[in-house]
């Protein structure tokens, strides 16, 4: 009931002219005094109401609709952080402001909130995660379902890759520096994007698992391969060969360079600390041992 209402009824019965008797004491009948009662009531209970809402007006913010672009865009800003999913590169003059004019299109297509920009040696790239290695599940996951995802019957984002965080500190290239992943495109040229990761060493001690990638790769450059170490934050990679874009379906991800297929039947696995089969177990899956698998090659600069 409005409150100007409530407050026209009160100020009736309280103005109300009362019956009495001759010689006898004036009285207010019960009736009144229930109604007034009640009218205080309602009167302080919709001047409560209404002061909740005012206050409630000024300090909370609508939220945005569920497909709104503060929503599908936030965060915005440049991505950092750990490993994360390149779905998309751009280079030339024009790539920052090409990667920010299909960051909503791109967002809205992965049904994710962390697509954001990261800067590259050849312009941008649109990314999202944030992982603490390639390994962890969740990792594995998204680039699973990110790779699978079918727009109007294709696969946009079949070549989706993990790559590893921006380098912030100083660049450890080890004791054979020309056999550091970063030489790759030095040496082979722009189109060394990607390389063939067959295995990676861990320890406690940062130095032992750094000299063992150091010694597989130069053991396996002895034998005649292309091969190099990569040192990251927690670990060491082993890896082989250097291909490009056309070296494989971009669809089904199946090498059609024939030395890349050759590599990967030599190489079938990526083995950890040189010798141990990697075991993934994915739900409604059978167990299967981690194979080979590409990796981009990481800017030398």
């Amino acid at each position: 009931m409005p409150t100007r209402t409530l407050k026209a009824i009160l100020a009736f019965l309280q103005n109300r002219p009362q019956r009495t008797l001759q010689g006898r004491r004036r009285f207010t009948p019960l009736w009144t005094l229930v109604a007034l009662t009640l009218c205080a009531v309602l009167l302080a209970g919709t001047e409560s109401l209404a002061a909740d809402a005012q206050r409630g007006s000024s300090s909370k913010k609508p939220k945005p609709p569920k497909d709104s672009p503060a929503q599908v865009l936030a965060p915005s800003k440049e991505q950092s952080g750990g490993w994360c999913i390149v779905l998309e590169t751009f280079t030339g003059d024009t790539a920052l402001a090409d990667a920010k004019a299909r960051l909503p299109h791109v967002a809205r297509l992965v049904g994710r909130s962390d697509v954001s920009i990261r800067t590259t040696e050849r312009g941008a790239a649109l990314v999202c995660g944030n992982y603490a290695d390639r390994e962890s599940p969740d990792a594995v996951e998204d680039l699973k379902n990110i790779r699978a995802l079918a727009v109007d019957g294709a696969r946009p984002f079949a070549r989706a890759m993990l790559v590893p965080p921006k380098r912030t500190e100083r660049v450890d290239l080890g004791s054979q520096p020309q056999f550091n992943l970063l030489a790759a495109r030095q040496t082979f040229g722009d189109d060394a994007q990607y390389t063939l990761q067959i295995g990676f060493y861990q320890s406690k001690d940062p130095a032992e698992r750094k000299r063992a990638a150091e010694r597989a790769a130069v053991a396996l450059r002895q034998k005649g391969e292309i091969a190099f170490y990569y040192h990251d934050t927690e670990m060491s990679l082993v890896t082989v060969g250097v291909f490009s874009d056309d070296d494989f379906d971009p669809t089904s991800l199946r090498p059609v360079n024939p030395k890349l297929l050759q590599l990967q039947q030599k190489h079938p696995r990526n083995l950890h600390n040189g010798n141990l089969p990697i075991i993934e177990k994915r739900q409604g899956e059978p167990d299967r041992e981690q194979p080979s698998f590409l990796v981009r090659i990481p800017s030398g600069s």
